[in-house]
């Protein structure tokens, strides 16, 4: 008898629009919800990204994306940005979560900064993530605007794709994260960076749950205009200093990272305030993580551990193991991996 033949796994496509680049990834699930798969990966930069293209010319660079990596699924996984989000968690009475979605319509005014009725929201019971009271549970309140998650929409449409769901980057980080598996292995407060070109998204983890999050208008693209400036020469020129890790750059480069770690280090001081918990360890993720000497500097600087991480970790990657682009272009993918991570519902 001939065996019969395992049904290839549904592909889940995750597309990171960023300020300098556009990343995708495609994974399928390979004979279970852990295993996952690399299939298609790209990264596209974002010509002149010194100033912010229009959504026109962003959804002709993700289509001539998708024409480069061969990708034929229109349905994807993106996201917003977080600087155009709103990240809450928050302590309410135990009730279901169509309850909890209900009662925020009416009681999101307190925790958005704007009006509810101008909102796209959705929220998420941390359950496992305990509280004082057995009577209350801990919930995770996202909110947008629903013009920039229209707007969004509209682009991803104008490219010939189907936005089957719309998250936030720090969110899709944290998704990557734990698909990786090393929340769970992680029993001390820690805290995870992403560093961006043009922000820094900080999450703090509390026995593998996420207790706190916030998203800095500080990153790599902050760098190469110091640098720049600094030296007086193009962006182009920066961005290779930058890149090559040359020692004229420090003075630069130190500049941006001390106001970043300043908003760090106010955020973990915030966060041990109202909790009473200590952030142990912090790990590092995105294209400005690559910065020659960086885990050092943050380490000194915040005084805890600080290490990088590859969102591949744990992903089967068989059929790139002789791409050493894709090695180099890993911590980029992070939050397109996180896109592309989430369980999507069979078709």
């Amino acid at each position: 008898m001939a065996k019969k033949r395992r049904k290839a796994g549904k592909v889940s496509v995750g597309l990171d629009v960023g300020s300098s680049s556009i990343k995708v990834v495609a994974l399928t699930r390979e004979g279970g919800e852990k295993n996952l798969k690399l299939r298609k990966y790209g990264v596209k930069a974002i010509p002149g990204s010194s100033t912010s293209p229009s959504d026109e010319a962003v959804a002709n660079f993700i289509r001539e994306l998708y024409a480069e990596t061969g990708l034929t699924v229109n349905d994807v996984i993106s996201a917003i940005p977080g600087t155009s989000a709103v990240v809450r968690y928050i302590q309410m009475p135990r009730m279901t979560l169509s309850e909890a979605r209900e009662a925020l319509k009416y009681e999101a005014g307190q925790y958005i900064p704007f009006k509810a009725e101008e909102a796209r929201m959705d929220c998420h019971i941390l359950n496992g993530a305990g509280t004082q009271r057995s009577d209350t549970m801990k919930l995770m309140l996202v909110a947008t605007r629903a013009t920039d998650a229209e707007r969004r929409v509209e682009m991803l449409k104008a490219a010939g794709l189907s936005p089957v769901i719309l998250d936030v980057d720090s969110l899709a980080v944290l998704n990557a994260f734990e698909t990786m598996g090393l929340s769970a292995e992680e029993p001390d407060v820690i805290g995870l960076i992403h560093l961006g070109s043009r922000q820094t998204n900080l999450s703090v983890l509390q026995g593998g749950y996420p207790a706190f999050t916030r998203d800095v208008e500080v990153g790599g693209g902050g760098i190469t205009v110091a640098i720049a400036r600094g030296l007086g020469i193009s962006l182009a020129d920066a961005e290779g200093l930058k890149v090559s890790g040359d020692a004229i750059i420090q003075p630069h480069l130190e500049i941006v990272l001390r106001s970043i770690v300043h908003q760090l280090r106010s955020s973990f001081d915030y966060y041990q305030g109202n909790s009473g918990k200590e952030v142990k360890k912090v790990y590092i993720s995105g294209g400005t993580s690559q910065l020659s000497s960086l885990t050092e500097f943050l380490s000194d600087s915040l005084g805890i551990p600080v290490v990088s991480w590859s969102p591949l970790q744990g992903i089967d990657t068989s059929d790139f193991e002789n791409d050493s682009a894709l090695r180099a272009l890993s911590p980029l993918l992070t939050v397109a991996v996180g896109l592309a991570s989430r369980r999507m519902e069979s078709s």
